[in-house]
């Protein structure tokens, strides 16, 4: 599939794949498929540049056509569904996904998991199991800018529902200890929020700077 991606364009081959997918009556084929090749949308050089339009779905009309033409297909992994989702900013929807997991029946078996070594192996999971697989995928510096976003929870509420929910369905484990970390993070954010207002009015030139910073930023990566 990475191979596939260099020679004939990653968009192509994923808007192909998720329609030829979403045709096939094997569903547990399906599912090992979508998760594989969402595996290979987030962690994969191949896919980066993928990754980069999904985040813009909020903001640009043929990004937000690609989520639209992946996310049926990736319905067949709760895990793929979600962290596609997240991936394009979409936490609306995610929050939903997540809150229909209760739904679920435990003895479902769905997942791809990822070896330390980078190879695919191919293993039925159940859905608590692919919700910690997809916690352990928020650590990775795909996730990063959503990391970031929690630093503003006021403007994000969709998105701590949809981490709290999963945190919720977790049992009790490394991941739920990881992902209650950060959320305790969150809740001393939210009370010293009224203390970040007062430091904004000090600084006059904020914006400035940071265009500043960004410029500088960039001309580093050129050199």
């Amino acid at each position: 599939m990475r191979r596939l991606c260099v020679l004939l364009g990653a968009e192509r081959v994923y808007r192909e794949m998720a329609s030829i997918l979403m045709e096939e009556n094997n569903a547990e084929f399906v599912g090992i498929m979508i998760q594989a090749l969402n595996l290979i949308l987030l962690t994969s050089t191949e896919t980066a540049e993928l990754r980069l339009a999904l985040k813009a779905s909020l903001s640009n009309r043929n990004a937000a056509a690609f989520f639209t033409a992946l996310f049926p297909s990736w319905c067949h992994s709760a895990v793929a569904a979600i962290s596609l989702c997240l991936l394009a900013q979409a936490y609306g929807p995610a929050s939903r996904v997540v809150a229909s997991l209760g739904d679920v029946d435990t003895t479902v078996d769905l997942l791809v998991q990822a070896r330390p070594s980078g190879a695919l192996h191919w293993q039925l999971l159940t859905p608590w199991r692919q919700v910690d697989q997809l916690v352990q995928l928020l650590e990775t510096p795909c996730f990063t800018f959503l990391r970031l976003q929690l630093l503003e929870p006021a403007e994000h509420p969709q998105l701590l529902k949809t981490l709290f929910g999963l945190l919720l369905l977790l049992p009790q484990s490394t991941a739920f200890n990881t992902l209650s970390a950060r959320l305790a993070c969150v809740s001393q954010l939210v009370a010293l929020q009224p203390h970040y207002a007062k430091e904004e009015t000090a600084v006059q030139h904020g914006t400035d700077l940071l265009a500043t910073f960004r410029a500088v930023q960039a001309r580093r990566r050129t050199d």
